[in-house]
């Protein structure tokens, strides 16, 4: 049997464990039963526990008595755990299984419970796209990237946000069984078995300012209200009344980006209310948003998003 412990604790995050153990549950109905998974949620204790949804939940087994015959462990996560203390048993349990197990992984923002437990270090890494950020500062040894759906750093696997777990899991059964039995399972839930792009297509693009600096401010709203427009460096430098110089160093100081950088999220962004919202031609869209062409507004979906606008707008389109 190929034993799988769910980390799990107070207020976590439902959907993080019941989509993986639908998936490899499914699984199990495909491979010889001298080969399916045999799945164990642990807990702190044998308390009841109450996910952030309300729903309650009996782990199979507390920490304490859990044990180490397991080939792969993953802990769940829940919304207060980027900002919250991690149970130091379940720290404490993950260093000591980390030598032991084949994998070792995260769903969401489990990875904070990994990073606690110094398993990350020096590692690559994702987590939800509203939670990079703080795991970034959290734990400054490890390459975090806010994109993928989930990133495979042996014997280290990262999910990103929620539902990025069935992708995760549908990536274990492969490399158990192959990709036969993994689409097998993907049409069973009627999920896709890979997810175009990365999560940053569900994610905003444009960062806030830390001090709402007025001059800040005002190049924000320049550039939504002349978003079709060129806005070179010297156009925005005459806008605005500051040398471009100047301009940059406080975009970069209070937002962590170029002016260009915020530009081009600012068009992304544009361009996405416009697929979602209207049938407009793509020509258009490319106007509304200010690429000026098709051909670089389809670039810059692909580097920023992984997909096409055309694809963007078959999977948000109103």
């Amino acid at each position: 049997m190929r034993r799988i412990a769910f980390l799990v604790f107070p207020n976590f995050q439902a959907l993080d464990l019941a989509g993986p153990l639908d998936v490899f549950a499914e699984a199990n109905g495909l491979v010889p039963a001298d080969d399916r998974y045999e799945i164990v949620v642990i807990g702190p204790t044998p308390d009841i526990l109450q996910a952030s949804n309300g729903m309650q939940l009996v782990p199979d087994i507390c920490v304490g008595a859990a044990g180490d015959q397991y080939e792969t462990i993953l802990v769940v996560g829940g919304p207060d755990v980027p900002t919250s203390q991690p149970d130091k048993r379940l720290v404490s349990y993950l260093c000591e299984q980390a030598l032991h197990v084949r994998r070792y992984g995260s769903i969401c923002t489990g990875a904070f419970y990994l990073g606690a437990a110094g398993l990350l270090n020096g590692k690559k890494a994702t987590t939800h796209w509203q939670a990079a950020p703080l795991l970034a500062k959290k734990f400054p040894s490890v390459s975090i990237d806010p994109d993928p759906l989930f990133i495979y750093d042996e014997p280290l696997i990262t999910s990103a946000g929620v539902t990025a777990g069935i992708d995760l899991a549908l990536a274990l059964v492969q490399q158990d069984f192959g990709s036969g039995i993994s689409l097998a399972v993907a049409r069973k839930l009627i999920v896709v078995a890979h997810r175009l792009g990365g999560q940053l297509q569900y994610s905003p693009s444009l960062v806030v300012s830390k001090s709402g600096n007025e001059k800040i401010e005002r190049f924000k709203t320049h550039v939504e209200r002349n978003i079709r427009d060129e806005l070179s460096n010297a156009a925005l430098a005459r806008a605005l009344g500051i040398s471009f110089r100047h301009l940059s160093r406080l975009v970069q100081d209070e937002m962590g980006i170029t002016p260009i950088e915020y530009i081009r999220r600012a068009r992304l962004d544009t361009a996405r209310e416009v697929l979602a919202n209207t049938k407009l031609p793509l020509k258009v869209v490319a106007h509304e948003s200010g690429f000026g062409t098709v051909e670089k507004l389809s670039r810059a979906f692909k580097t920023r998003f992984g997909v096409t606008p055309i694809q963007y707008r078959s999977s948000f389109g109103s």
